[in-house]
Protein backbone atom coordinates (compact mmCIF):
# COMPACT_ATOMS: atom_id res chain seq x y z
CA UNK A 1 0.00 0.00 0.00
CA UNK A 2 2.87 2.35 0.74
CA UNK A 3 4.42 1.59 -2.66
CA UNK A 4 1.09 2.24 -4.38
CA UNK A 5 0.72 5.54 -2.55
CA UNK A 6 4.17 6.66 -3.73
CA UNK A 7 3.28 5.59 -7.28
CA UNK A 8 -0.09 7.38 -7.05
CA UNK A 9 -1.90 4.10 -7.66
CA UNK A 10 -5.25 3.56 -5.95
CA UNK A 11 -5.45 0.26 -4.08
CA UNK A 12 -8.00 -1.18 -1.77
CA UNK A 13 -7.70 -3.99 0.67
CA UNK A 14 -9.95 -6.49 2.27
CA UNK A 15 -8.17 -7.80 5.31
CA UNK A 16 -10.89 -10.27 6.25
CA UNK A 17 -10.94 -13.90 5.16
CA UNK A 18 -14.32 -15.60 5.11
CA UNK A 19 -15.02 -19.32 5.34
CA UNK A 20 -15.33 -21.40 2.19
CA UNK A 21 -18.70 -21.70 0.47
CA UNK A 22 -18.88 -25.39 1.43
CA UNK A 23 -18.87 -24.35 5.12
CA UNK A 24 -15.41 -25.68 5.84
CA UNK A 25 -13.28 -23.36 7.91
CA UNK A 26 -9.70 -24.59 7.62
CA UNK A 27 -8.81 -21.46 5.66
CA UNK A 28 -9.70 -19.33 8.68
CA UNK A 29 -6.44 -20.42 10.31
CA UNK A 30 -4.92 -17.78 8.01
CA UNK A 31 -7.36 -15.13 9.20
CA UNK A 32 -5.84 -12.11 10.91
CA UNK A 33 -6.25 -11.84 14.64
CA UNK A 34 -8.46 -9.09 16.01
CA UNK A 35 -5.32 -7.33 17.27
CA UNK A 36 -3.88 -7.40 13.74
CA UNK A 37 -7.11 -5.96 12.36
CA UNK A 38 -7.04 -3.25 15.01
CA UNK A 39 -3.53 -2.31 13.90
CA UNK A 40 -4.57 -2.21 10.25
CA UNK A 41 -7.53 0.04 10.99
CA UNK A 42 -5.31 2.29 13.14
CA UNK A 43 -2.80 2.50 10.29
CA UNK A 44 -5.51 3.33 7.76
CA UNK A 45 -6.96 6.04 10.00
CA UNK A 46 -3.52 7.56 10.60
CA UNK A 47 -2.30 7.40 7.02
CA UNK A 48 -5.48 8.03 5.04
CA UNK A 49 -7.59 10.97 6.29
CA UNK A 50 -10.34 10.06 3.85
CA UNK A 51 -10.64 6.62 5.49
CA UNK A 52 -11.75 8.19 8.78
CA UNK A 53 -14.11 10.52 6.94
CA UNK A 54 -15.62 7.57 5.07
CA UNK A 55 -16.06 5.63 8.31
CA UNK A 56 -17.85 8.60 9.86
CA UNK A 57 -20.13 8.94 6.83
CA UNK A 58 -20.98 5.23 6.93
CA UNK A 59 -21.81 5.41 10.66
CA UNK A 60 -24.05 8.43 10.04
CA UNK A 61 -25.78 6.71 7.12
CA UNK A 62 -26.34 3.51 9.10
CA UNK A 63 -27.75 5.45 12.04
CA UNK A 64 -30.60 6.56 9.78
CA UNK A 65 -31.43 3.09 8.46
CA UNK A 66 -34.66 1.42 9.47
CA UNK A 67 -35.35 -2.20 10.35
CA UNK A 68 -37.11 -2.52 6.99
CA UNK A 69 -33.89 -1.86 5.04
CA UNK A 70 -32.40 -4.57 2.85
CA UNK A 71 -29.44 -6.34 4.39
CA UNK A 72 -27.29 -5.90 1.28
CA UNK A 73 -27.44 -5.72 -2.52
CA UNK A 74 -27.52 -9.51 -2.93
CA UNK A 75 -30.21 -10.42 -5.46
CA UNK A 76 -31.47 -6.83 -5.52
CA UNK A 77 -28.90 -5.45 -7.93
CA UNK A 78 -26.53 -8.33 -8.52
CA UNK A 79 -26.26 -12.03 -9.13
CA UNK A 80 -23.35 -14.27 -10.14
CA UNK A 81 -23.28 -17.03 -12.72
CA UNK A 82 -20.64 -19.76 -12.86
CA UNK A 83 -19.38 -21.39 -16.03
CA UNK A 84 -21.58 -24.44 -15.32
CA UNK A 85 -24.68 -22.21 -15.34
CA UNK A 86 -25.25 -22.11 -11.59
CA UNK A 87 -26.61 -18.77 -10.42
CA UNK A 88 -25.75 -17.71 -6.88
CA UNK A 89 -26.18 -14.52 -4.80
CA UNK A 90 -22.61 -13.20 -4.71
CA UNK A 91 -19.05 -14.21 -5.50
CA UNK A 92 -18.38 -15.62 -2.03
CA UNK A 93 -21.67 -17.47 -1.77
CA UNK A 94 -21.25 -20.14 -4.40
CA UNK A 95 -22.68 -22.75 -2.02
CA UNK A 96 -26.14 -21.17 -2.30
CA UNK A 97 -27.22 -22.01 -5.83
CA UNK A 98 -30.54 -20.31 -6.60
CA UNK A 99 -31.01 -21.98 -9.99
CA UNK A 100 -29.19 -22.80 -13.21
CA UNK A 101 -29.42 -20.75 -16.41
CA UNK A 102 -29.22 -23.94 -18.46
CA UNK A 103 -32.58 -24.92 -16.97
CA UNK A 104 -34.29 -21.52 -16.71
CA UNK A 105 -33.74 -18.15 -18.33
CA UNK A 106 -31.92 -15.51 -16.34
CA UNK A 107 -35.07 -13.38 -16.48
CA UNK A 108 -37.12 -16.24 -15.03
CA UNK A 109 -34.54 -16.88 -12.33
CA UNK A 110 -34.34 -13.18 -11.43
CA UNK A 111 -38.11 -12.80 -11.26
CA UNK A 112 -39.28 -16.17 -9.93
CA UNK A 113 -36.55 -18.03 -8.02
CA UNK A 114 -37.67 -19.01 -4.52
CA UNK A 115 -34.08 -18.64 -3.29
CA UNK A 116 -33.87 -15.12 -4.65
CA UNK A 117 -37.27 -14.18 -3.20
CA UNK A 118 -36.17 -15.49 0.19
CA UNK A 119 -32.99 -13.36 0.17
CA UNK A 120 -34.82 -10.30 -1.16
CA UNK A 121 -37.33 -10.67 1.64
CA UNK A 122 -34.74 -10.54 4.40
CA UNK A 123 -34.50 -7.26 6.25
CA UNK A 124 -32.36 -5.92 9.05
CA UNK A 125 -35.20 -6.76 11.47
CA UNK A 126 -34.56 -10.45 10.74
CA UNK A 127 -31.33 -10.20 12.73
CA UNK A 128 -32.68 -9.73 16.28
CA UNK A 129 -29.22 -9.92 17.84
CA UNK A 130 -28.18 -6.92 15.74
CA UNK A 131 -31.20 -4.71 16.39
CA UNK A 132 -30.10 -3.54 19.84
CA UNK A 133 -26.37 -3.97 19.30
CA UNK A 134 -24.42 -0.85 20.33
CA UNK A 135 -22.01 -1.46 17.43
CA UNK A 136 -24.62 -1.92 14.69
CA UNK A 137 -23.70 1.36 12.99
CA UNK A 138 -20.05 0.28 12.81
CA UNK A 139 -20.81 -3.08 11.26
CA UNK A 140 -21.06 -4.19 7.67
CA UNK A 141 -23.61 -6.95 7.78
CA UNK A 142 -22.89 -9.68 5.27
CA UNK A 143 -25.05 -12.75 4.90
CA UNK A 144 -22.36 -14.72 3.09
CA UNK A 145 -19.98 -14.31 6.02
CA UNK A 146 -22.67 -15.74 8.27
CA UNK A 147 -23.74 -18.51 5.91
CA UNK A 148 -20.27 -19.73 5.00
CA UNK A 149 -19.18 -20.10 8.64
CA UNK A 150 -22.42 -21.69 9.82
CA UNK A 151 -22.40 -25.47 9.36
CA UNK A 152 -25.97 -25.43 8.05
CA UNK A 153 -25.36 -22.38 5.81
CA UNK A 154 -27.77 -20.13 7.69
CA UNK A 155 -27.33 -16.49 6.59
CA UNK A 156 -29.13 -15.37 9.77
CA UNK A 157 -26.54 -16.96 12.10
CA UNK A 158 -24.63 -13.83 13.13
CA UNK A 159 -20.86 -14.25 13.02
CA UNK A 160 -19.15 -13.10 16.23
CA UNK A 161 -15.81 -12.45 14.54
CA UNK A 162 -17.37 -9.64 12.54
CA UNK A 163 -19.18 -8.34 15.62
CA UNK A 164 -15.74 -7.94 17.18
CA UNK A 165 -14.49 -6.04 14.13
CA UNK A 166 -17.46 -3.67 14.54
CA UNK A 167 -16.39 -3.13 18.17
CA UNK A 168 -12.88 -2.28 16.98
CA UNK A 169 -14.23 0.19 14.40
CA UNK A 170 -16.40 1.89 17.03
CA UNK A 171 -13.59 2.06 19.58
CA UNK A 172 -11.07 3.53 17.16
CA UNK A 173 -13.48 5.98 15.57
CA UNK A 174 -14.69 7.25 18.94
CA UNK A 175 -11.17 7.40 20.34
CA UNK A 176 -10.01 9.34 17.28
CA UNK A 177 -12.81 11.89 17.80
CA UNK A 178 -11.88 12.58 21.45
CA UNK A 179 -9.43 15.50 21.63
CA UNK A 180 -6.01 14.49 22.95
CA UNK A 181 -6.32 10.79 22.04
CA UNK A 182 -5.13 8.76 19.10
Amino acid sequence: MQWAKIQNVHVGCDYVIIAKCNHTTQNLRSRLSLNDIKEIVRYKIASEPQYLEQMEKEVEKKSKETLDENVCSVCHSSICIADNGNAYPCAGWQGYVVENIKESSLRDIWNNSQGIHYLRGLRKRDFPKCIECPEKNYCTMCMVRNANEDRSGNPLAVNEYFCNIAKINKELLQKRNIPGTS
